[in-house]
């Protein structure tokens, strides 16, 4: 036992925290780097033993090596005063076993543990290491909701090695085991989760397997609160898990999804060929499983089981839901389920053969009357089939490609053989190649800091266009790369969507956004990026977001957005010589993403959202009837589009976004930013509503004058902002829909200094956003701005104007409490603004022009010439941007390697100050309380995948 006080290094132990068989752990505080960590110390007695030491070591090494939000960071391994020791980090949450047992947690917050455990077990994997003492002991739940797998003392070092030496360079490999570090015949790792290699002793069978043995026992406790494999007496236990198959989940959990009994089934497999092969194959499962059972499939499907174990089939319809997006406003500013298919059956005829010709006769008449009737028949049963046969596009198929959540874009080649998509993590970007067949990746671009987007193939499949934005190029530049290696040629720079490329291959063509000129256009140049020759342009807040060259050759359809009016969204078509715009489609979607021409020329896939908070959906649009068909329906977001040559195949990038509110305390004096004054308590901050794809806080937090927090929430089924309690409690909704409508957003709210209103951007009545004012306990609406569109709107500390942006301009405007003439205060593209506490200065977001990065522009709270520039990184969101209560400093949110904090910049001079060190989330709005002693935060995730839609027909 080591006593609190105790120094280890740079290291001083508070408490010990637990015990295992590899050594005891406790708390620490880091003295150098000023956080706490968890030590792992190994006993003395055991220290002086080789074998034991060894594997401590390799414990160590194991975990260090890997690099996964799922795994517990191991940050040193050291000797202090004899005593040897592993610094890690600290996990403040629950066990999985205390979610299971004690918590009584339900099993769609359990499924979602387990699957980022596989997903963080996998990388494990493909770093050559096996777990092998995988058990809810070792899988921790922070209080933030994230899984963190623990403790690899058991790992088993796997090493890749080439199948023959002489074939060294070539890239057939295989993986061989290493010489085992357990010893034979000694069973090694936690009854009641070993797999039954292990429990027999046989070192040399154990693999990656096992560990997948362990992940199924994990997962039957998790649906069914009991271990699958436990008896009376170890002798039993073991007997059981060597010989005898796992009791039905749901003999103990008659509601379990029926998918969930099937997974547990394969993982439970005795035979290690019988099993899941890949961890990664299981964490796509359980995805899938999550969805079923968030949009109430697998619910439906989940029946008791029959005398025999078996389970019997319902069939059920599936539920819908609406997510928030504010996608459009953030722009203009610096699947399907399968049906089975209909079968007809014919009944084959025959005759005797007649004998003579009156009798054939006869039966020629009878065979002509047969035929009438026939084609009477066939003629009812066309008509029938055609009635009842599935629409077009019910019988897709959706396979995913990527169950990591880190895909941010994807392309599909036109014979379907290979996919290219955007791979993000630890803050940089990378281009990955997959051969559909063989499920095998190629990374072909190296993780950099940078951005890319805009990826297509070329006609012919040999190229592939992709748009890349870094520090030293601002402005998205269409960079032309051979697929299958050779290096990348620039084409274009300040490009906005990607390119198209035209039939022949001859040329392509882009949209660009020029924020200095307030324009967006539709460009066509050359294959090789020369002889550009703008074919169309609007003004903001009109803009192209997308633009598709047909089959036909001389059409060009493009996605068209803009704030006026009801109906944003449009998808028009033109000729390749510019001239007149037709609006395709009559649909009214709120806004239009992408567009993609099947090969046919018979229409287009497009992707849209048909509300501003609901889900970008994926539809059909016929050429050149214009009529929209819906292809998915569902609770997820599909956010790009490429189809292959037959048009019998799609990809799109999946995305779901969670998000919860978070109230923490400030540490020391906001009047001093400077470090180590100025902190936000990380250990104090406390999740005040759950999870979920409600997205509490994504578009709107503002701290009340007497002390409460508001936050936009879509759980009605719309965007609203409510109220409550630091706590959490006393949650009120304050906006509510107009009388006879269904769909609208509400957020961006802000509160007159004497507490009297509340300010807030709507998109109610109108469609487009504009500036509204209603008392701050609900009630007595006026809409004060009546303009093309209005948002991000905050009061004056006099508490008499709203200033915002005004997107007929892209500029900052003022307008009266009361409503009125609005007045503009900038000149050129802005963006959000904030004012300060004191009202003396306004800042906001500030791009001169298309190449040079955004900063952040000081100008007098009453209007006029910018007058003090700050520079940021590229990697800070503008958009988040505010004030700390004592006008020093500003505030913003940077999101680096995908996780989000606070920063403070002092407008007096100085480096930027990191305000908070969260380990985990993305950050969307904040504010500080009135007297500068609390923060209260949006956190959450986004998650991105590439999902593969086929018998798209």
């Amino acid at each position: 036992m080591i006593e609190a006080g105790t120094k280890l290094g740079r290291y001083e132990v508070r408490s010990k925290i637990g015990a295992g068989g590899m050594g005891e752990v406790y708390l620490a505080q880091d003295e150098a780097l000023d956080r706490r960590v968890a030590l792992k110390i190994l006993p003395a007695d055991l220290a002086a033993k080789k074998e034991r030491m060894e594997r401590f070591v390799r414990e160590a090494k194991a975990a260090a090596a890997l690099n996964h939000p799922n795994i517990a960071h191991i940050y040193e391994i050291g000797e202090s005063e004899g005593i040897n020791f592993i610094a890690m980090e600290f996990v403040d949450g629950d066990t999985l076993r205390q979610l299971i047992h004690g918590k009584s947690s339900d099993l769609k917050k359990l499924l979602r543990y387990l699957q980022h455990t596989a997903e963080a077990l996998a990388k494990a994997h493909a770093a050559g290491i096996v777990h092998r003492d995988l058990k809810p002991d070792n899988i921790m739940v922070t209080r933030e909701g994230h899984a963190k797998l623990l403790d690899f003392g058991l790992a088993k070092l796997i090493e890749p090695q080439l199948a023959d030496p002489a074939k060294a360079g070539h890239e057939e490999q295989i993986t061989a085991i290493m010489q085992q570090h357990s010893t034979p015949g000694v069973v090694m790792g936690t009854l009641g989760y070993m797999s039954p290699e292990q429990a027999r002793g046989d070192v040399r069978d154990i693999d990656h397997r096992s560990d997948i043995f362990s992940f199924g026992c994990i997962l039957f406790e998790a649906a069914t609160r009991h271990k699958p494999f436990m008896g009376d007496s170890m002798v039993k236990s073991l007997h059981k898990i060597i010989y005898e198959p796992a009791p039905p989940v749901t003999e103990f959990n008659p509601t379990a999804p029926v998918d969930l009994q099937r997974i547990v089934r394969r993982c439970l497999a005795k035979d290690p060929d019988e099993r899941y092969q890949t961890i990664k194959d299981v964490a796509i499962e359980l995805k899938e499983l999550r969805r079923d059972i968030e949009s109430g499939g697998a619910a439906a499907r989940s029946v008791p089981a029959s005398a025999s174990g078996a389970s019997a089939p319902m069939v059920t319809q599936p539920m819908t839901g609406e997510s928030s997006s504010l996608e459009m406003q953030t722009a203009m500013l610096p699947g399907a389920q399968s049906t089975d298919s209909l079968r007809l059956s014919q009944t084959a005829l025959s005759s005797s053969s007649l004998a003579d010709r009156s009798v054939r006769s006869r039966a020629a008449m009878f065979a002509v009357m047969a035929l009438i009737g026939l084609i009477g028949l066939s003629f009812v049963v066309f008509l029938w089939w055609r009635s009842n046969s599935p629409p077009p596009f019910a019988r897709v198929k959706a396979t995913p490609i990527t169950s990591n959540g880190k895909a941010s874009g994807a392309a599909i080649s036109p014979d379907g053989r290979y996919i290219v998509h955007v791979s993000s993590d630890a803050g940089r970007q990378s281009l990955e190649l997959r051969q559909v067949a063989t499920n095998t990746n190629q990374q072909i671009l190296a993780p950099a800091e940078a951005t890319y987007g805009g990826l297509t193939f070329s006609r012919d499949g040999n190229y592939l266009y992709y748009t890349m934005r870094d520090k030293a190029n601002p402005s998205s530049s269409l960079f032309r790369k051979p697929v299958l290696g050779g290096e990348a040629t620039r084409l274009n720079t300040n490009v906005f969507s990607g390119a198209s490329p035209s039939p022949d291959g001859a040329r392509f063509t882009f949209t660009r956004a020029d924020p200095t000129k307030n324009e967006s256009s539709i460009v066509i140049a050359n294959a090789d990026g020369s002889g550009e020759q703008t074919i169309a342009s609007h003004k903001l807040p009109d803009i192209f977001l997308d633009v598709a060259w047909s089959p036909a050759e001389d059409t060009i359809a493009a996605a068209m957005n803009s704030l006026q009016g009801n109906a944003h969204g449009a998808v028009i078509t033109m000729s390749v010589r510019g001239g007149p715009e037709k609006i395709l489609t009559t649909q009214p979607w709120y806004q239009v993403d992408r567009v993609r021409w099947l090969t046919d020329g018979s229409g287009l896939i497009v992707s849209a959202i048909e509300q501003s908070f609901g889900p970008h959906q994926l539809w059909f649009v016929s050429y050149p009837g214009g009529e929209a068909r819906q292809i998915t329906n569902d609770l997820n977001d599909y956010t790009s589009v490429s189809v292959t040559a037959d048009g019998n195949s799609l990809v799109t990038v999946e995305r779901e976004v969670t998000s919860s509110m978070w109230v923490a305390p400030v540490n020391g004096s906001l009047s001093s930013p400077v470090p180590n004054t100025f902190s936000i308590d990380r250990d104090r901050a406390r999740q005040v509503t759950s999870a979920g794809r409600k997205r509490d806080g994504y578009s709107g937090v503002a701290w009340t004058p007497d002390g409460r927090v508001s936050y936009t929430s879509g759980s009605t089924g719309t965007y609203d902002i409510w109220v409550m309690q630091p706590d959490g409690s006393g949650q009120a909704q304050l906006t509510n829909p107009p009388q006879g409508t269904k769909y609208h957003t509400n957020g961006f709210q802000t509160f007159s200094p004497d507490g009297r209103y509340m300010f807030f951007s709507s998109d109610r009545i109108t469609g487009s956003p504009h500036i509204w004012r209603m008392d701050a306990s609900g009630g007595n609406l006026k809409q004060l701005t009546n303009g093309t569109g209005e948002n991000f709107g905050q009061v004056t500390p006099d508490g008499q104007s709203v200033i915002f942006i005004d997107f007929a301009n892209l500029a900052i405007a003022k307008v009266s409490i009361e409503g009125g003439q609005t007045t503009q205060l900038t000149n050129h593209a802005s963006g959000r603004p904030t004012i300060s506490p004191d009202g003396k200065l306004i800042a906001y977001g500030y791009k001169p022009d298309a190449n040079t990065p955004a900063k952040i522009a000081l100008m007098p709270g009453t209007g006029g010439a910018a007058n003090k520039f700050f520079e940021v990184p590229l990697t800070a969101d503008l958009l988040s941007l505010n004030w700390t209560p004592d006008s020093r400093a500003l505030a913003y949110v940077d999101t680096r390697g995908g996780i989000s904090n606070l920063w403070s910049l002092p407008i007096d001079g100085g480096n930027p100050v990191q305000l908070t060190n969260f380990g985990a989330d993305r950050m969307s709005c904040f504010d500080f309380s009135r007297d500068g002693k609390w923060l209260a935060v949006s956190r959450g995730n986004a998650s991105n995948d590439v999902v593969l839609f086929s018998n798209v027909k």
